[in-house]
């Protein structure tokens, strides 16, 4: 999906003419006010200090039985704002189809990850 969107990326700026924005997860987890000040000014949208927290709440449509690898689902409804103390550097052993896939994938990551907000 990496290709499709480094092809949409492009498109779309030929199109419009215009810079697209992108965020980077991890930039936006470690410097949330910075991104979304940065966001909120390419998107022409007021920045509310509010954007950087929220209530706890469970929504209807989130409302599965998720477990294993959707523990990120249950962190995303429990959370109140960004929070860089997650770590998910720990190192997990894939089958080798993943690393063929992630390695294919690269070019296009690092494409579109030259072209995110910066701060």
């Amino acid at each position: 999906w990496l290709k499709e969107s480094r092809r949409l990326y492009n498109l779309t700026k030929n199109i419009t003419g215009e810079e697209i924005v992108l965020v980077d997860a991890d930039d936006l987890v470690q410097e949330p006010e910075k991104i979304l000040k940065k966001y909120c000014e390419m998107v022409n949208v007021e920045f509310k200090k509010e954007m950087l927290e929220w209530k706890e709440k469970r929504l209807k449509i989130w409302d599965l039985k998720l477990s294993g690898p959707d523990i990120d689902y249950l962190n995303v409804m429990q959370s109140i704002g960004f929070d860089k103390s997650i770590n998910n550097d720990e190192k997990i052993e894939y089958p080798q189809h993943v690393y063929d896939l992630i390695a294919k994938s690269k070019p296009h990551y690092e494409y579109l990850f030259q072209h995110r907000i910066k701060i």
